[in-house]
Order: C-alpha cells, then structure tokens, then sequence
C-alpha cells in the first residue's frame, strides 16, 4: 500500500430510495435526530439560496490542492454522489474551479463539500452545482500533487467514509453513517411530527412548549420574583 498517493474501491452506495427519503428533511433536523454527531462546522454554500443535496461520499483527501488527484476522484464518481474533498482547510488555494463544476453537472454528480476553498462561485451558480466549501478565493490548484480517493477524510471537524450519506444545505451539512439511516429517518418524521403539533400555539402568537420549559426549570431550581404584597 502506498501511503499518500491510492484510490481505494469505492464504498457500496446506499439505496436511492432511502437517500431521497433524507432529502426531504432540513438538515437541522437530522442533525437533531442524531445528536449532532457528524454535524460540519466552518462549511456553507458557496453561493445562496442553494439547493439541498443527499449522496453517498466519494472521498478525496490531498496535501495541497492539485487538479491531477481531482480528475482521478471524479472518474471514480456515479449519478448522485458527493464528492467530499478534505483539502486541509486551506482558504488561499481553489480546489475546484467554474469549468470543472459544469463537467460535474453533466456527469450527474450531486454536489461537491471541500474543506478548504473554490473560485468562479458565479459559474457554480449558472451550471447548477450545488457546492460547499471554507472559502472562496481566485487562485488556482496546483496541477499535481498526492491525494487520496475512497478514504476516511476529515471535513469540517468530522470523519466521513466513503459511502456515507451527505446532506447539505442553506442551514449545514450532515455525515450519517448508512447503517444509521433508518433510525434517522424515522426519529426525524417524529420530531417534524412534534414540529406540527406546535403550529397552532405559534399562529397564536404563543411560546411553543413554555409549559414544558417552565417545569424543567422549576424542577432545577428556578425562582420566580413573588407578586404578593408585602
């Protein structure tokens, strides 16, 4: 095995149906069903409003952004996958680029997380490419470097595998392991159920669950000032 310079095979890909069934939820939400874990920080999208996305991660990590080590990761990318790419967080270096993004399009690839920087945003937009990054910045990659495809990465303060679920959109982005995917999706259509049930106290202008706050506060010590008259 050579350290530093590999593509691995790539991960089974979770059902398409059970990845549609993710997109339907605001990634908040998911990121409340599971604790938070595989929550990303420092990451948005790189232009707004931007679609949600939901795919598998194929993986790509490299030590300097290089365009040699991007092409080998795309060729290894299918319909509806997310290329996850841990580019060390560097903000001064682009990873990807507008031309690469409408040749992503066309390959059917969902979208693109990097932990680290992109140019030519505008471009993304027009073509369509829902992209993610740590910053944006007008310089371009190297043309080679190392790099690694289908590997555990670090991106955004979490570890993703390959074939991992991404969900991404205006509000984050999310890891979710496949074997954890039925849980999720099952305790999120909860929590948007309880969602629902606080409509009616909203529309009235009311504190959605205060009563609820109130006695957990209570129960922990809260003393409210006394009205009564001295």
């Amino acid at each position: 095995m050579e350290l530093g310079y590999r593509v691995e095979p790539a991960a089974e890909r979770l059902s398409a149906d059970l990845v549609d069934q993710l997109r339907e939820y605001d990634v908040a939400d998911l990121a409340d069903t599971m604790r938070h874990a595989g929550t990303m920080f420092g990451i948005r999208g790189v232009y707004q409003p931007i679609d949600r996305i939901a795919g598998p991660a194929v993986t790509l990590s490299v030590t300097v952004a290089n365009i040699d080590m991007l092409r080998v990761a795309l060729d290894t990318c299918q319909r509806g996958d997310v290329l996850v790419i841990n580019a060390r967080g560097a903000v001064t270096t682009a990873m990807l680029g507008g031309y690469m993004s409408l040749a992503l399009v066309n390959r059917g690839v969902a979208g693109v997380v990097v932990d680290g920087a992109v140019r030519d945003a505008h471009e993304m937009r027009k073509h369509g490419l829902a992209v993610f990054a740590r910053g944006v910045t007008t310089n371009g990659a190297a043309r080679t470097a190392p790099g690694e495809v289908n590997v555990p990465v670090a991106c955004g303060g979490v570890v993703v595998n390959p074939g991992d679920v991404i969900v991404a959109d205006e509000g984050g982005i999310v890891a979710i392991p496949p074997a954890a995917v039925p849980g999720v999706l099952a305790k999120a259509a909860d929590l948007v159920a309880v969602h629902r049930g606080w409509d009616e106290e909203v529309a009235r202008g009311e504190i959605f669950g205060l009563a609820d706050s109130r006695a957990r506060a209570l129960a922990d010590g809260l003393k409210f000032p006394t009205t009564d008259a001295k």
